[in-house]
């Protein structure tokens, strides 16, 4: 796994941080290490997760000719389940930490 220079995953979720590691098992398995290419900084919509530490983007135009990036986006959502957003730009998938139904200590495990 690589951070591209000026990018800064100080502060990421820890559910962010594993969803980190799933994308670079999904990416290793095409031959191709995962690049992140923003985490907590840059220019996003205003309430972006991306400054509450719990979205991250990581590049595509890495992925080999023979894979669709659309490809990569599911099976990477299919391995996160439904507490994340995934979602293919132009330019990279967007990863985002969103639970649709909150967490109780009564949901179990």
């Amino acid at each position: 796994m690589k951070i591209k220079p000026g990018v800064r995953v100080f502060g990421l979720r820890p559910e962010m941080v594993l969803a980190l590691v799933i994308c670079e098992s999904i990416y290793r398995k095409h031959g191709v290490e995962v690049v992140i290419t923003a985490g907590i900084e840059g220019k996003h919509k205003r309430g972006s997760f991306h400054y509450a530490g719990a979205a991250a983007d990581i590049r595509i135009w890495n992925l080999p000719e023979t894979v669709q990036p659309v490809s990569v986006r599911n099976e990477i959502a299919d391995a996160l389940g439904p507490d994340f957003d995934v979602v293919l730009e132009s330019d990279h998938i967007h990863v985002e930490f969103d639970p649709k139904d909150p967490y109780t200590a009564a949901s179990g495990g």
